[in-house]
């Protein structure tokens, strides 16, 4: 749901970056995708940790019998889900040259998802979904969908990425990351 909510700013710029590749004005339409980039990131993350910290208060205050999912899988699937926000933001912005490539970038990460996920099955669970996801996403998916969009805008990846993904991604890492560090230690300290 929250994947699907941060879409909005991104995807609704479409038509008008396909306007202005037509028009050829690449210049202009590099910069409508970086505003709608940074929304779409934004929106993400925020609606991410939001319902990472509120979930569980929110579930108790409704009388929910029902456990929000663990802070480890919620953090792998945070992190995976703003992979693919990445890889296919660039894909889309690509898109406009009317060379598409989605069968590539998806069947490729799709090969790296399961070959993952069924390794990792047997010895990490459910985890390994989402580890198989993100391994997918940056084992192929990402990097070649923004090699191809890099390419087509003459776009460097510190220049541009800098002012719309990095921010974003630092935040998501510190709550991941944070997520992780809290629930190893309330469970090592369960254990003693």
């Amino acid at each position: 749901m929250v994947s699907q909510f941060s879409q909005a700013p991104f995807y609704s710029k479409l038509p008008v970056l396909a306007k202005l590749r037509s028009e050829g004005n690449l210049e202009q339409q590099v910069n409508v995708a970086k505003r709608g980039m940074v929304l779409a990131y934004w929106s993400y993350v925020v609606g991410f940790i939001g319902l990472g910290i509120f979930a569980t208060p929110l579930l108790k205050l409704i009388g929910s019998n029902a456990e929000f999912v663990s802070p480890v899988l919620w953090g792998l699937m945070g992190l995976s889900i703003f992979a693919e926000r990445y890889g296919a933001m660039h894909i889309q912005l690509y898109s406009t040259t009317n060379h598409i490539i989605w069968h590539v970038a998806n069947g490729v990460s799709g090969v790296i998802y399961l070959a993952v996920s069924l390794a990792l099955f047997n010895q990490i669970g459910v985890y390994a979904f989402p580890v198989g996801t993100l391994a997918g996403y940056l084992g192929f998916y990402c990097w070649y969908s923004a090699m191809h969009s890099y390419r087509a805008f003459g776009l460097k990846f510190w220049e541009f990425e800098r002012m719309t993904m990095i921010m974003p991604l630092v935040v998501i890492l510190i709550y991941s990351v944070g997520t992780f560090l809290s629930f190893i230690g309330i469970h090592n300290y369960a254990k003693n």
